[in-house]
């Protein structure tokens, strides 16, 4: 039997089976609606439905490989990259799928859009000036700028609530570590540096961060303060691997995936690392969980 959620949390889950599958995939503010990505009629596409599953459409079904959708935060957009001769190119549409347009123009490869915390910028990963560095554009394509400007690969940025503070990952000392740097990319800071660290999140109010590492052998959930002190190991389960953390809007509890070797489930725990809870609790493999804008509900793929 199932647990249920102990904070009233809701899930829903989408099956990866051979005739329909399913790869990248969030929710809309308004928690009524899940966009995900779906080669169930040949080709990549984005669709859009119901938190019920009900009033499936296609919202993308002009072109061929299209890839990492993102809506924005006050859901009347989503932003994507599509493949073409040169690589990727950043585009973007309205969230009925009316109006699709690329912003990116510049020879080279452009992947992985995200919105601003507050809507208002693009966020993407492009090796235009050679390295892979990450870039801001206006949410026309314009001003589009290189913020790393280092040598080694730049990429996974993660803007903090406030609009302040950008998180990213970088090799550019060797391993892959976790960096922030100031919007404008001019103050950049080097927060960890033992074994491999990434998959940084923000917390609520942004004075701290959740990430994994395994500077203690497995892959593990770990905390920090914004400034990359106070590193604290949250699970410290051996043997067993910990990914995709996540805070819950209130920032009392964090969400992530555990998998032991055979099973892979949800989690949820106490910001401090108590109270480990397995919410899905099914054999099979559940992975990538995400919490909606309220936090009321979790979405993941499942291959049960």
């Amino acid at each position: 039997m199932k647990k249920p959620f102990f904070f009233s949390t809701q899930m829903c889950f989408m099956l990866l089976i051979s005739i329909l599958p399913i790869v990248g995939f969030s929710f809309s503010p308004d928690i009524d609606q899940i966009l995900f990505m779906s080669d169930r009629d040949g080709e990549n596409d984005f669709y859009m439905m119901d938190i019920n599953g009900e009033n499936l459409v296609n919202l993308s079904k002009d072109y061929e490989v299209q890839n990492n959708p993102q809506i924005s935060p006050n859901g009347s957009q989503i932003v994507y990259q599509v493949k073409n001769e040169n690589g990727n190119a950043i585009w973007i549409m309205n969230i009925d799928g009316t109006e699709q347009h690329q912003l990116t123009q510049e020879e080279g490869n452009y992947t992985k859009p995200i919105f601003s915390a507050d809507g208002t910028k693009i966020l993407f990963e492009s090796d235009r000036d050679g390295d892979l560095d990450i870039y801001m554009m206006e949410l026309d394509g314009t001003e589009s700028r290189n913020l790393t400007k280092y040598p080694g690969r730049d990429d996974f940025p993660v803007c903090s609530p406030d609009v302040s503070i950008i998180l990213f990952e970088s090799t550019r000392a060797g391993d892959v570590q976790i960096f922030r740097m100031s919007l404008d990319g001019n103050i950049q800071i080097q927060l960890t540096t033992e074994a491999f660290n990434f998959s940084p999140r923000f917390s609520p109010d942004g004075l701290q961060i959740v990430y994994q590492s395994s500077s203690d052998g497995d892959n593990e959930i770990w905390i920090m303060d914004l400034d990359g002190g106070n590193k604290v190991n949250l699970t410290s389960n051996s043997g067993i691997n910990d990914f995709y953390p996540q805070f819950t809007s209130d920032g009392n509890k964090i969400l992530y995936q555990v998998f032991d070797g055979a099973n892979s489930d949800i989690y949820t725990m106490d910001f401090d690392g108590s109270n480990q809870t397995n919410i899905t609790n099914t054999l099979g493999f559940d992975n990538r969980p995400q919490l909606n804008k309220d936090g009321t509900k979790v979405i993941f793929q499942s291959s049960r």
